[in-house]
């Protein structure tokens, strides 16, 4: 019995000490601010730890409950309540469900829920289940990575920050329609993310945002204005066109996906290409004018050739501005 009792207090704790609120941008530095003594602050019910937040509404996690380490409760499914003791509940808390992460199915969240914190679902490796409600703006680091079973997730429209690693390794998920734009590093990286709609009024995608995933198809909104390094790339997908009014396309590790050709509005002014020497050719189609050109070289190859002669052919509209043949900046060139 105080075995038992050590264990969660000893659990307690650490389940306690991840739920500080998210300052506005996550950082693996951020300080924590709990101690022993502010433990009298939470209130804990049949399993559920309610932590009071400065605006006066609450954040949830989730504690298993009992006497004896063998009689500890390891829900597979849990709801979590839209208020306690008269106030809201508004987050689910950083590190929420860490302590139910390998019996984890199903969780129900209320349609107060405004923000999910970094690591709250976090290796929940048989969560299948878990609805975002309209009222959610904001899901946090890591907060669902390795969710390999979680599947039919819907990013409400409401959804305002989305951060790193948020859907990382999640290999169920095989069509998203993201809502807002994003900065954060590999986000649906290595998911099994194969169908991809990006709503209009996004005008950023992050780094390596859907590498490694086998995406076939994108839609891309006409606010997009900025096609970042690496976005796509280990991807299946054949063939990218690209929006009009996308200005800055950054196309390094192209030659890691199966793209074989890429169409370019005219709105595009400035484009970042890289290649090394056993990629397959890829044809870049160009509506407009010739763009400032960045050509990258592999950290591996020699910089006396960057193999932009086998890499790629340019294709563009007879007269448009800039473009000269047989070659442009030493990349095979022709009008089509």
């Amino acid at each position: 019995m105080k075995k038992a009792v050590c264990f969660l207090f000893a659990l307690s704790l650490l389940v306690l000490c991840a739920c500080d609120a998210l300052p506005a941008e996550p950082s693996e530095e951020a300080s924590l601010s709990f101690s022993v003594n502010s433990i009298g602050n939470y209130v804990v019910e049949d399993g559920s730890i309610y932590v009071p937040l400065d605006d006066g509404t609450l954040a949830y996690v989730f504690l298993p409950t009992g006497d004896a380490a063998d009689e500890i409760v390891l829900p597979s499914s849990i709801v979590v309540p839209a208020s306690f003791n008269g106030k809201t509940v508004t987050e689910i808390s950083n590190s929420a469900f860490y302590a139910v992460k390998d019996v984890l199915e199903s969780v129900e969240l209320p349609d107060t829920i405004r923000r999910i914190g970094n690591n709250a679902f976090k290796d929940c490796k048989n969560l299948r289940e878990v609805n975002l409600p309209d009222t959610l703006t904001e899901i946090g680091e890591s907060a669902f990575e390795n969710c390999e079973m979680l599947s039919d997730v819907v990013l409400p429209s409401s959804l305002k920050n989305l951060y790193r690693l948020a859907f990382r390794n999640c290999k169920s998920i095989k069509q998203i329609t993201l809502p807002c734009s994003i900065g954060g590093e590999e986000i649906f990286a290595y998911s099994g993310l194969e169908s991809l709609t990006i709503a209009d009024g996004v005008d950023k995608i992050g780094y390596m945002t859907f590498c490694e995933a086998p995406l076939r198809e994108v839609t891309l909104p006409s606010n997009l204005k900025t096609f970042a390094t690496n976005v796509i790339g280990g991807c299946p997908l054949e063939s990218l066109t690209l929006n009009d009014g996308l200005e800055d396309v950054d196309l390094r590790y192209l030659y890691t996906t199966s793209v074989k050709e890429v169409v370019f509005p005219a709105s595009v002014t400035k484009l970042t290409l890289q290649n090394n020497k056993d990629a397959d050719q890829i044809d870049l189609y160009f509506e407009g004018k010739a763009p400032d050109l960045d050509f990258c070289q592999l950290f591996s190859e020699s910089s006396a050739n960057d193999f932009r002669e086998t890499a790629y052919v340019i294709h563009y509209h007879e007269g448009a501005e800039g473009f000269t043949s047989p070659t442009w900046n030493g990349i095979p060139a022709e009008i089509w």
